[in-house]
């Protein structure tokens, strides 16, 4: 029997679908992940953590599940949390996840693909953030909390909008807020590019290798983009304050008119 090269499910399309050309064809789910738009959802969530971490006393929007264990640390050490609200972060990112995953399955009832849906709900939660960055009650406040609040919520329902969107409307694609399979990938990418380049992975196929080169390039670029948009967002943050979401809401609306207009 002749040797034959693996490859992943991700990279590959099944055959009874390259000859589709129907609208519920999965294929354009499948096709090969658009490193610009990685790029940018990955800058907007480096972003967004920076401005969290600044402006949200250190919230951040996009790692929500550290978030979960500093709330455990903290209850856990006797440490007085000043912001009821975080304990409504993880449960606000599930609801809006739900809402996402509502809003995919509708979409595909109707033959469509999910993409301008999500960015929609993303670019709308980021739009009340800036609104109520627009609004500041006096400190101190009953008005001031609940402004805090739902600048905290919009922002991790962001995130959430954000994760759905990765999955949902881009399936070969990488994860472009939580950056530590991201790293991973790219360390393990590293080290299979040496050593073929070597000549130690002789086992390889060529089809493989270029499949391995492409994950590489689109990974490298989500963690390259996160940590430059994390400096830039710490740094407009730092300079501007909170206003500065605007710069990752002008993005988000960019994306979303780019897909509308697909």
């Amino acid at each position: 029997m002749p040797a034959r090269d693996l490859v992943p499910y991700i990279d590959s399309l099944p055959p009874d679908l390259l000859q589709g050309n129907s609208p519920q064809s999965l294929i354009r789910e499948r096709r090969a992940a658009d490193v610009g738009t990685v790029s940018v959802l990955s800058g907007m969530a480096g972003y967004i953590d920076a401005f969290g971490f600044l402006s949200l006393v250190g919230l951040l929007p996009a790692h929500v599940t550290g978030e979960l264990v500093g709330l455990t640390t903290a209850v856990t050490a006797g440490h007085v949390v000043n912001h009821a609200s975080r304990f409504a972060v993880v449960p606000l990112f599930i609801v809006a996840l739900v809402l996402a995953a509502l809003v995919t399955r509708s979409c595909r009832r109707r033959g469509e693909s999910p993409r301008r849906a999500l960015l929609g709900l993303m670019t709308g939660a980021l739009v009340l953030c800036f609104l109520s960055v627009c609004i500041e009650p006096a400190r101190g406040t009953l008005a001031f909390s609940l402004i805090i609040a739902l600048r905290e919520g919009s922002a991790v329902a962001a995130m959430a909008f954000q994760n759905a969107f990765t999955r949902e409307g881009m399936a070969s694609s990488c994860p472009t807020t939580v950056m530590t399979g991201n790293l991973t990938q790219v360390s393990f990418e590293l080290v299979d590019t040496l050593f073929a380049r070597l000549g130690r992975n002789n086992t390889e196929g060529t089809h493989a290798r270029a499949s391995s080169g492409t994950r590489l390039t689109l990974v490298a670029s989500a963690l390259g983009a996160f940590f430059f948009g994390a400096v830039v967002g710490g740094t407009l943050t730092g300079l501007f304050g909170p206003i500065s979401i605007l710069v990752p809401m002008l993005a988000s609306m960019l994306l979303f008119l780019r897909s509308a207009k697909r």
